[in-house]
């Protein structure tokens, strides 16, 4: 069949650019209908992994324990036919006979009732009263009722000694309800003290002693310097596009406090071998709430396609803005949940010789939610979550996309990641990883999800296989070696298998013909090596699973994937 030239044909050229960065076959890539090539290179770009956070107990040393004085026991016994708590009102007299109920009628002596003060003790620490203590008061038994006085434990004096340069204001927004006067609850003073560690360049440490009245305690938090204000790492990947190129090198840089209010300027840069010049500077600052951030950050990306499109010029720019809010609704040993409310707004531009150029503009209201958990399920594991809408609407001047996916208007997507680590013996994990999307209509290139990567499918190229809604799921047995060297203090061997599916479209259209959809598998090797706070080196091998072909790269059996990166 006679078919016409590229250049009599100005909006398929659009289409073919796009279809080839999606990894889309020819019968697929009308259906990508002039997406943008600068859309879905930021979305290359920002492919990260969900981490496992690194867990640390909260530095907390308590004070000695009060010690009443008490009779000596002289080995009497009487029988005992109720009990009487005082000192408190937080819990009911029916809940705390509850917890020594067996022990009434009973013949009990001196070192009985300090046992059962002991009891009393646990239970109300238990919910949550950090610095409880029951004990026996000097007293008179009447109608052989007992008297058990408890204290509970409340701030006198809440005193922050700062050896930093942060403003003393940031670091009492972040104490809640730590007041004199205040209850001492553990998951309360814990959630302060994460809270503080989390203030950029900073470590904290509580320290209880008594206060100035019986019953009552003083809170010192020794605020100290943490890391560099000056930190960041050097990275080098081959975790590239083919078109842009695959070997690239990135630089993160972080400064920590430059105003001296726990702010914190990120920059992050990535080029490519040729053909990808990214960048991206934000800014984050603690509010008055406590845990409360607002975030902004500009971002910019030159892109220039080469193999197959060089001849043609094809190249972009596209530059965004990002303005959020983030909180956290829980910070504790065992349990942490963040939100964030986002808006971003991109100007995205593509560029081909010989024809209009397509320009588009994005609008993007994000809602996040975060968390990670420890638990004990089959020998204990540690789990990390991350939960997103995005609603959005996207213009464009491409004439051709109300004919083919009409991705123009609003658009709406979900975002589902989940990662766990099952410890399986003193050496032995099994990772397990989930990203999904789903899509409430046919999506722009630059908001579909892709299977293929170093985060993805790893047998298949960066880009492979893009659709509306999908998923991906690796699973990866970890051994970890004992090691401890001079150049590595800890050494991973992998062996994972990767498995995705996406459907390119959420909904076809009138002319659209070939397969929607694509299911990708893939298995390998990796060895993962690092030395603490100076470098790290990830490789990996993974070949392919079934019979489907690569397309956003020149199909392999097998793919190699190397990672390097040096922290300063």
């Amino acid at each position: 069949m006679h078919r016409k030239a590229w250049y009599q044909k100005p909006i398929n050229i659009c289409c073919l650019v796009t279809a080839v960065w999606l990894s889309q076959t020819p019968a697929e890539f009308c259906a990508a209908a002039e997406g943008s090539v600068a859309g879905i290179t930021i979305r290359n770009t920002q492919q990260q992994e969900l981490r496992l956070p690194h867990r640390t107990e909260p530095d907390i040393k308590r004070p000695e324990e009060y010690r009443p004085p008490l009779q000596a026991d002289t080995g009497a016994k009487l029988i005992v036919k109720g009990f009487y708590f005082s000192g408190q009102s937080i819990f009911s007299q029916a809940e705390l006979l509850n917890v020594i109920a067996d022990q009434q009628g009973q013949e009990l002596g001196l070192s009985d009732l300090q046992n059962l003060a002991g009891q009393l003790t646990d239970y109300i620490r238990s919910q949550g009263y950090l610095v409880a203590q029951t004990y026996i008061p000097e007293q008179k038994v009447q109608d052989g009722i007992i008297e058990f006085a408890i204290i509970i434990g409340e701030y006198d004096q809440v005193l922050i000694r700062n050896n930093t340069e942060v403003s003393l204001a940031v670091l009492q927004n972040q104490l809640g309800p730590l007041k004199s006067g205040g209850y001492i609850k553990k998951c309360e003073l814990e959630r302060a003290v994460y809270l503080l560690g989390d203030v950029a360049g900073v470590d904290a440490k509580a320290t209880l002693m008594p206060g100035r009245r019986t019953g009552t305690t003083d809170l010192l938090l020794d605020i100290r310097p943490r890391g560099k204000q000056l930190s960041g790492n050097f990275e080098i990947n081959n975790y590239g596009s083919r078109f842009t190129g695959s070997n690239q090198v990135g630089l993160n840089i972080t400064f920590n406090n430059p105003l001296q209010k726990g702010d914190v300027i990120a920059v992050r840069a990535i080029k490519s071998e040729s053909g990808l010049d990214s960048g991206n500077i934000g800014y984050s600052l603690p509010l008055t709430g406590q845990g409360q951030k607002l975030g902004i950050s500009f971002s910019r990306l030159n892109y220039e396609l080469g193999e197959a499109f060089a001849d043609i010029n094809a190249h972009g720019q596209s530059d965004s803005f990002e303005l959020s809010y983030e909180t956290n609704f829980l910070r504790s040993r065992n349990n942490n949940l963040s939100g964030r409310l986002s808006y971003s707004r991109k100007k995205l531009r593509d560029v081909v010789d010989g024809i209009p150029d397509t320009n588009k503009k994005e609008n993007i209201w994000s809602l996040n939610l975060t968390g990670d958990n420890t638990d004990r399920w089959l020998g204990g594991g540690a789990n990390a979550y991350a939960l997103s809408y995005s609603r959005g609407k996207l213009s464009t001047d491409d004439a051709g996309d109300a004919y083919t996916a009409n991705t123009a208007g609003s658009f709406a997507k979900w975002n589902l990641t989940f990662l766990r680590q099952q410890y399986l013996g003193e050496r032995l994990s099994l990772l397990t990883a989930f990203n999904g999307q789903l899509a409430e209509k046919n999506l722009d290139p630059g908001e579909k999800l892709s299977l293929g990567g170093a985060y993805g499918v790893r047998a298949y190229p960066a880009g492979e296989a893009s659709g509306d809604q999908g998923y991906v799921l690796n699973t990866e047995l970890r051994w970890h070696l004992p090691v401890n060297t001079r150049l590595f203090d800890s050494c991973q061997l992998a062996g994972f298998y990767d498995t995705g599916y996406v459907r390119l479209n959420k909904e076809s259209w009138p002319g659209f013909t070939g397969e929607n959809s694509r299911r990708l598998s893939g298995a390998g090797l990796g060895i993962y090596l690092n030395k603490a706070n100076q470098y790290a080196l990830r490789l990996s091998y993974a070949w392919k699973i079934g019979s489907e072909e690569a397309l956003a790269a020149s199909d392999k059996n097998g793919r190699f994937w190397i990672m390097g990166s040096s922290y300063f």
